[in-house]
């Protein structure tokens, strides 16, 4: 695709940024040493929830390779990508010396285990800053498009690189980015569709919805709203084009080949990658899994005395974590931005309402929990219209324009420092100071017990003797004691949700079992750092405590 000269500079200087915002700080908590039970049982660990590196992606190969099932709370597309990408180390590996027979345990066959998984979980990281620099480029061009204005388009890129969690999951290897890289893409094509009815468009939605929904399937509760939006947009379009009798327009506009190819190809890219011959186990396995925790009902629904008081409470909840994603002053800017723009351009905005309707109604109102991470692609839908709001206050020819550039510049700054912050917390990572603590003061020969889950949990040392334990569930419930165990010390984060809102319970179950706290280690950001309490990973408590009671393990 050839870029416009108009293009270039803004370009140039987001993707520059992005480079610096995701690569930065993307080492967090690597190399990570292995031992013992944790070896066994998280195979490698990275310090973000739901990353699938170091072993997920090889262990889609390897099933894929053997024609055996793949069953995963995610869809496929993605293990495939990182697959890929992992694939020349491997082979650099295979041909090499770096690995011998393969085998399902530690050390999997690798001569050299940490360095290796180290290097599959950077390569992975990177895949998903990669994608990140996508999204910016994409959401770039999706609100000049909109707009026919690259100012919106390049202050769109400004506000999403300054969006705190859309930092974090870039440096991460889950799905986040790469679903809504994709989702882009595929509004990138509808938008187009909008304004050009060609086949081209047609087969780029087809093909980028599939890989969506491929990557996490909740975003067909968005794509809902976003067909009916365009099926109604293009019979105003036939209407006025064919001017014949109304079910003609509607035949016309529903049964067309363009339509048909589209489909087609979304339906072709499901079945390459869900593969129903080889893996129809997996899918069935899947679709229940997802049924259960997708289609349960928010528990703020469930739970409230009456359903209108559960949406309330359930948006109020939403719109926290979406003021929270720039800061609230950004937040405010972009909603005054959409009301501008509806006032100016109603069908430019209105066109997006029925796909964030049906977004709230089939996804974020039936799952069962409810996360910021949730909120993004909603997110997104906003931010264009706050891009051309902000840009047309630049282009005011009088002072006021002046002194409106000069401010937006300074709120860009402050937007990028909060994005930015997310690398601060990374390189101060209070686990960091646990782990050279634990190697300092705790002696080899003294059996220690993390508690899971492991990816809240600091490196360990490989002379350590190391247990990991899982004592609560996510819903703080007591699933597990530490009875019996021969553990000195127990090194645990308190940074997890439910036990942190259940810290007295915890501490006294602890100091019943006859442990006390000898040290914690936890974040300390300045105070320009925000701090968003539903990414927790970024602020580690990690609390570690020792056995006063000799006899402690006969309790109960």
């Amino acid at each position: 695709m050839k870029i416009a000269s108009e293009d270039k500079a803004p370009l140039l200087m987001l993707t520059a940024l992005a480079v610096a915002f995701y690569w930065y700080g993307i080492d967090w908590g690597l190399p990570h040493k292995l031992t013992g039970e944790l070896a066994v049982s998280a195979g490698g660990i990275d310090w973000a929830p739901d990353s699938l590196a170091p072993l997920a992606p090889l262990a889609y190969a390897k099933r894929l390779a053997y024609g055996e099932p793949w069953i995963h709370k995610y869809p496929p597309l993605h293990f495939f990508v990182l697959a890929v990408a992992y694939a020349p180390y491997f082979l650099y590996l295979s041909l090499f010396g770096g690995l011998e027979k393969i085998y399902d345990l530690y050390p999997y066959g690798f001569i050299d285990p940490e360095w290796t998984l180290t290097i599959f979980t950077l390569i992975a990281r990177s895949v998903s800053a990669v994608m990140g620099i996508g999204l910016i480029i994409t959401n770039y061009y999706i609100a000049k498009r909109i707009y026919e204005d690259w100012k919106a388009g390049f202050i769109t890129g400004i506000l999403l690189l300054g969006a705190f969690p859309l930092v974090h999951y870039s440096h991460q290897a889950n799905i986040d980015i790469p679903h809504l890289l994709w989702t882009s893409l595929a509004l990138l094509a509808l938008v187009n569709l909008t304004q050009a009815f060609e086949t081209k468009y047609y087969i780029m939605l087809g093909i980028f919805t599939a890989l969506a929904f491929l990557t996490k399937e909740s975003i067909y509760a968005l794509f809902i709203g976003l067909v009916a939006s365009l099926m109604v947009v293009q019979i105003q379009y036939n209407n006025k084009s064919l001017k014949t009798t109304w079910p003609a327009v509607l035949w016309k506009s529903v049964w067309n080949k363009s339509n048909l190819i589209g489909l087609s190809l979304f339906f072709i890219v499901l079945i390459i990658f869900f593969n129903p011959l080889l893996n129809y186990e997996g899918i069935v396995e899947h679709i229940t899994l997802h049924t259960h925790r997708s289609l349960r009902g928010n528990v703020f629904i469930r739970e409230a005395s009456g359903t209108i008081g559960g949406d309330l409470n359930l948006l109020r909840d939403y719109l926290y974590f979406m003021s929270q994603i720039n800061g609230k002053i950004i937040f405010a800017l972009i909603t005054v931005g959409v009301v501008y723009c509806l006032i100016r351009w109603p069908m430019k905005v209105l066109v997006f309402v029925p796909a964030m309707v049906t977004y709230y109604l089939f996804f974020l109102r039936v799952h069962g929990t409810h996360h910021l991470r949730y909120v993004l692609p909603l997110y997104l839908l906003l931010t264009w219209h706050g891009g051309k709001f902000l840009a047309d206050l630049t282009s005011l020819r009088s002072i006021s324009g002046k002194i409106a550039t000069v401010v937006i510049v300074l709120m860009s700054v402050a937007s990028l420092t909060y994005g930015f912050s997310v690398n601060i917390l990374y390189k101060n990572d209070p686990r960091y100071d646990a782990e050279r603590w634990i190697a300092t003061y705790i002696d080899s020969d003294k059996v220690v017990v993390g508690i899971s889950p492991e990816y809240s949990l600091p490196r360990f040392p490989g002379d350590k003797k190391l247990k990991i334990k899982r004592i609560w569930d996510y819903n703080g419930e007591q699933i597990d004691d530490i009875v019996g165990l021969d553990a000195e010390y127990i090194v645990m984060s308190m940074s997890i949700p439910r036990r942190r809102e259940q810290r007295g319970k915890v501490e006294e179950f602890l100091k019943a079992r006859g442990y006390a706290e000898v040290i914690t280690f936890k974040a300390d950001p300045p105070a320009w750092v925000p701090r968003i309490e539903d990414l927790h990973a970024v602020y580690p408590e990690i609390v570690i405590l020792r056995r006063t009671n000799t006899k402690a393990e006969q309790h109960g």
